[in-house]
């Protein structure tokens, strides 16, 4: 070894080990005697600057990099976030050039890993794409493995079984019940006590509407009380026309309250399709959804599994 009185100290690196050896050689052609002296120094590069400086602000962005699959995927900070994290992985991998000594043929653990991290950003980030594209495109029916797989397999192992709105789904049930009751075919249980309600109350209403056939029972009704004008007294022609004239108008009200149930019942029935359609339209909707979160939560734990092994790979002490 030699002496270390005047050396000095660096912030940088470290004398682990030192050693001096004198070697003196004879040649053949020439009577001087030539002396060699080797020295080997062994350093050792202060990691606590990089520590702080290049790999703790690494480890930091890579751990930040998890939020982008917990962030909602209607979110556009989702995607900014992650580029915002690969611009400063940029500029962490110059700041590393301008400190580390090139080498062609050994390449840093620290830029490999720095690679390796703006790899998974930019893997990251077109899986977040991925999901953003499926939460608002997915509209058509699910294939039934993706349904077993996301929805009931991965679903449940990450605790994200869909909770239906109770109240909601109430409301809606609530809705479509008496729609459905009236709707369901021709039966209505109570039409023949409506058409005998409207027959009792048809000498209260007027009548708004007539059609053809109408004025034809009118025109014939007519006829008879004017061929019955020779045969029966004025009293009595009088009361059968009052008669005839409530039995056309009960009939007409019946006709029009006919009508009018019917359009309501095809009404219903379009309402209750409209419905439905909206409603399962919905689901589908709402499935593809919970999809799109599914598979965020698999990325993330994919990802956050990915940091650690490289973590430990990298640097195992």
């Amino acid at each position: 070894k030699f002496d270390l009185n005047s050396y000095v100290k660096s912030n940088e690196w470290t004398i682990v080990g030192n050693s001096a050896s004198r070697n003196t050689e004879k040649y053949d052609c020439c009577p001087e005697i030539y002396v060699d002296l080797k020295f080997h120094i062994q350093l050792e590069r202060r990691g606590g600057f990089y520590n702080y400086i290049l790999i703790l602000p690494c480890v930091l962005l890579s751990c930040l990099t998890c939020i982008l699959f917990w962030l909602p995927p209607e979110s556009p900070s989702k995607l900014v976030l992650g580029m915002n994290i690969f611009t400063s992985f940029f500029v962490l991998l110059l700041l590393l050039y301008k400190n580390m000594p090139s080498n062609a043929e050994h390449i840093p653990r620290i830029g490999a890993y720095y690679c390796l991290n703006m790899g998974m950003i930019a893997t990251s980030t077109f899986l977040c794409t991925i999901v953003v594209h499926i939460y608002f495109r997915g509209a058509g029916p699910m294939p039934t493995i993706l349904r077993r797989v996301f929805l009931e397999f991965l679903a449940g192992l990450f605790c994200m079984v869909p909770h239906t709105n109770a109240y909601q789904q109430h409301a809606v049930n609530g809705l479509m019940s008496p729609i459905k009751a009236t709707c369901d075919g021709d039966k209505f249980e109570k039409f023949e006590l409506l058409k005998e309600r409207f027959k009792s109350f048809g000498d209260k209403r007027p009548v708004t509407s007539t059609n053809d056939d109408t004025l034809e029972v009118l025109d014939m009704m007519n006829d008879h009380s004017q061929h019955h004008q020779h045969h029966f007294h004025p009293t009595q022609d009088n009361s059968i026309a009052q008669q005839i004239q409530q039995q056309i108008s009960a009939s007409i009200t019946f006709m029009t309250v006919e009508t009018d149930l019917k359009e309501i019942r095809d009404f219903l029935r379009t309402t209750r399709k409209r419905m439905e359609d909206k409603e399962a339209k919905t689901k589908t909707i709402n499935d593809w959804k919970q999809v799109a979160l599914v598979l965020d939560r698999t990325f993330f734990f994919i990802y956050l599994t990915a940091i650690i092994i490289s973590l430990a790979a990298m640097f195992p002490r």
